[in-house]
């Protein structure tokens, strides 16, 4: 295991001295390995549900058309230029 008869350890005791490099007699797991055993395990349960899970759903946008005709009508008389407008409001549809 990690803590006794640990071939890495023993070689970093024999190439750096100076490292003093002990463990206790029982060896446990600590709690930052559980955190990331944990939180790997909620990793990837989240990515299963996430698959699942249908994506969220939208109203239809709804857009209308309008038909816009200008009618330019000059006076003879002054020369003056008359614009009117008219507009077809079309049937509401849903957007592509």
């Amino acid at each position: 295991n990690a803590c006794n008869n640990n071939i890495y350890i023993e070689k970093v005791k024999q190439l750096m001295p100076a490292v003093n490099l002990q463990f206790e007699d029982t060896c446990s797991m600590g709690s930052g390995a559980k955190c990331a055993i944990a939180a790997t395990v909620m990793w990837f349960v989240t990515g299963m549900v996430s698959l699942k899970v249908n994506p969220p759903q939208h109203d239809p946008v709804m857009v209308e058309t309008h038909d816009v005709t200008y009618t330019q009508t000059i006076n003879p008389e002054d020369g003056t230029a008359l614009v009117t407008e008219t507009v077809v409001t079309g049937e509401p549809t849903v957007a592509d």
